[in-house]
């Protein structure tokens, strides 16, 4: 298995868990995503996009559903680990590929 692999494995499955406690936090103070994201002044995909692990959330969004929901970032992403995989490097770029290969 490719560190790629592995780290887009546990990135999935870290976003699934902050999806499951975003939806149950919300769920508690809101009846619907609609309502909860004109609170937030949020667009309802933004919300359904978070809650269904599909995004990851920006620093900003993060601040502002923990202010809408009254908790701070921290109560919102407590318990969730922190990633051991690092994303990999990007591959080189096509130019540097070829100087590389000529070298060998």
């Amino acid at each position: 298995m490719s560190t790629a692999d592995a780290y887009k494995r546990e990135i999935a499955m870290l976003r699934r868990r902050f999806a499951g406690g975003l939806r149950s936090r919300r769920e508690d103070r809101f009846h619907s995503q609609e309502t909860f994201a004109a609170h937030a002044h949020l667009h309802r995909t933004t919300i359904g996009g978070l809650e269904q692990g599909r995004t990851d959330p920006r620093l900003s969004t993060l601040l502002i559903v923990a202010d809408a929901l009254d908790v701070s970032v921290a109560e919102l992403v407590a318990g969730l680990p922190v990633p051991k995989e690092r994303k990999p490097p990007p591959p080189a770029p096509r130019k540097a590929r070829k100087r590389a290969q000529r070298k060998k």
